[in-house]
């Protein structure tokens, strides 16, 4: 089961009293989305825009008097408001919060709600003398914020589902969130056939006092392009999020994509390690995405059901051969290695010796020096098209040293590769 969001947490969502079951997703349709500067544990004397709070303000404890929080059931105000609730009194910190922006933050609280708080859990907000819905549970990540300050793992996982749904651009997206928890854990077929794309895993901790949230993108696309960065003038802000490049970049940590989706042979992923700071966590929310069509706004390849996003930030078609290009990803396939942008130009991928300005741009996948070359134990017709510059019986040579283990004669550069008296093993002479 999972929840299914049209354009993700990063926008609003109608409310709703059915909750994702492993037989039917609930979907939440959403207009623009969450963006956060700083996490949800704000200390005594956080100023924001002008306004200094007090006493701090812990949004992961749903139970704090002095801000008129109160998500426990059986509370009755005078004025016949019943919690759960957020009744902010005049002058509290809270309701100093919501003011600095009242529609994002009681976004930020609507989404708080959902994702914390079981199926049909009604939460009502009293800001500045209105009363309306807040918005009502679905994901049940976090139910001990009913007693209280949240577990650590339930801060985690109603972070990673706060986080998976951010959206610097306002843009509607169609998401669907996946994870090792009961409701995000199954599907069907037509649901991840629906939602084809695996977008980015989510976690981190919004409400710890050093708060730290993480997406780790499928692809590696730029940062600054990604629905978490890329605002609607074009600037680059990640806010509280940090970007990788990609979720198996090891360079930053890696994440393991092991967990099946019931009724599917799709996968989530069940656990991300990042190198600094160091943290191991099971608590992930994966992200799929529905490709937009062409001529839909996008800002990745990845959210395009042609995989090209142009440079004008539309879906748009790939481009045939001859046709200007500034990357690959522009170009229809050619071959089983993709398109090829070959200086500013789709073409297709070139031959030993062409001219080139990357691996890709050859058949090869090998450019060296400006040139498609061959790599050792490849097919050549001379020396000048290996990159070892030796080829010996049409097979690119390695140039192996002598005493150097080997299999083939091409391995080494005396082209002998045999058994010296009283070795066993095959050495280069």
């Amino acid at each position: 089961m999972k929840s299914t969001l049209a354009m993700l947490v990063l926008i609003g969502c109608v409310e709703t009293s059915e909750e994702p079951t492993a037989t039917k997703v609930e979907a939440l349709d959403t207009t623009n989305g969450i963006f956060l500067s700083n996490g949800l544990n704000l200390p005594n004397g956080f100023t924001e825009n002008g306004i200094q709070l007090g006493n701090g303000i812990q949004l992961g404890n749903g139970i704090q008097l002095g801000n008129g929080i109160q998500l426990g059931n059986g509370i009755q105000l005078g004025n016949g408001l019943t919690s759960p609730f957020y009744a902010p009194p005049a002058g509290s910190d809270l309701e100093k919060w919501i003011d600095v922006d009242p529609p994002m933050r009681k976004r930020i609280l609507k989404y708080l709600v959902q994702c914390a708080l079981p199926a049909g859990t009604v939460v009502q907000l009293q800001y500045r003398g209105v009363i309306e819905v807040l918005g009502e549970g679905w994901g049940n990540l976090g139910p001990s914020i009913q007693q209280g300050l949240m577990t650590l793992d339930d801060q985690e996982r109603v972070s990673a589902c706060m986080i998976a749904r951010t959206n610097a651009r306002g843009d509607i997206v169609s998401l669907d969130l996946f994870g090792p928890f009961p409701g995000f854990d199954s599907a069907t077929p037509e649901e991840v056939s629906t939602y084809s794309y695996v977008e980015a895993a989510f976690g981190g901790n919004l409400f710890q006092s050093d708060p730290f949230v993480w997406m780790f993108p499928q692809a590696g696309d730029d940062k600054c392009a990604s629905r978490a960065c890329q605002h609607a003038d074009g600037s680059c802000d990640c806010g509280i999020v940090w970007v990788s490049s990609s979720a198996q970049l090891l360079a930053d940590g890696v994440c393991t994509r092991s967990g099946v989706i019931q009724g599917t042979t799709e996968q989530y992923y069940t656990d991300c390690w990042l190198e600094w700071p160091d943290i191991n966590t099971t608590n992930v929310i994966t992200t799929r995405i529905v490709a937009k069509p062409l001529g839909a706004q996008c800002a990745t390849h990845a959210e395009c059901i042609s995989r090209f996003c142009d440079e004008n930030h539309v879906c748009a078609e790939k481009r045939a051969d001859g046709s200007a290009c500034l990357a690959d990803i522009a170009c229809v396939a050619d071959d089983y290695t993709g398109g090829h942008c070959i200086f500013g130009t789709c073409a297709p991928a070139q031959p030993l010796l062409a001219a080139c300005e990357k691996g890709s741009d050859c058949k090869s996948y090998n450019c060296t020096g400006g040139v498609c070359k061959a790599a050792p134990g490849a097919s050549c017709q001379s020396s000048l098209e290996c990159t070892s510059s030796d080829c010996y019986q049409g097979t690119c040579g390695a140039r192996y040293v002598k005493g150097t283990s080997c299999t083939y004669n091409w391995q080494c550069a005396s082209h002998t590769c045999s058994k010296a008296k009283a070795k066993l093993s095959l050495t280069c002479q």
